[in-house]
């Protein structure tokens, strides 16, 4: 019997100049991939502080939402998120974790770690506040995911 989960997160986009800030992740399924950082709600600050440091928190602005539903073959998944946004002055002197690293727009175009998000982290580079309710399908290899629709309003 198929059920729907429901889950929400918090994401943070940190850019500075054209470039986003992701982390790259040896994921559950034995993928590396590149992922923006995310938190639970109320520990927003705490992972701020973790990756940039102290003076960066209250630094976040909201940036809008997505609603992603996710297609699997044991049940949907209803992920909704709300990100936060950080922009980096050019030239900003920050020692990161070994983990992040800066992304321009061709990079992800051509980064396979970035195969199945791809799409949404190249619309996180733009300045327009995100509104966005997309699906898609994960039937087969969770890294092979389709997007089967997507619509900003």
């Amino acid at each position: 019997m198929e059920s729907q989960q429901h889950k929400e997160v918090c994401i943070l986009v940190i850019i500075c100049g054209k470039k986003i800030l992701l982390e790259s992740i040896q994921h559950k399924h034995g993928y590396e991939i590149l992922s923006v950082p995310g938190a639970p709600k109320d520990a927003i600050s705490q992972r701020i502080t973790g990756i940039l440091g102290k003076e960066y928190v209250g630094a976040e602005k909201p940036f809008g939402s997505f609603t992603d539903l996710i297609i699997k073959p044991d049940g949907d998944v209803e992920l909704v998120g709300n990100v936060f946004r950080i922009e980096m002055r050019e030239g900003s002197e920050i020692t990161i974790p070994k983990v992040f690293g800066w992304y321009t727009k061709e990079e992800i175009e051509a980064d396979p770690r970035c195969r199945r998000d791809r799409r949404f982290y190249l619309r996180l580079l733009e300045s327009k506040p995100l509104s966005l309710k997309y699906s898609e399908d994960q039937l087969g290899e969770w890294i092979d995911a389709k997007i089967l629709s997507w619509d900003e309003s």
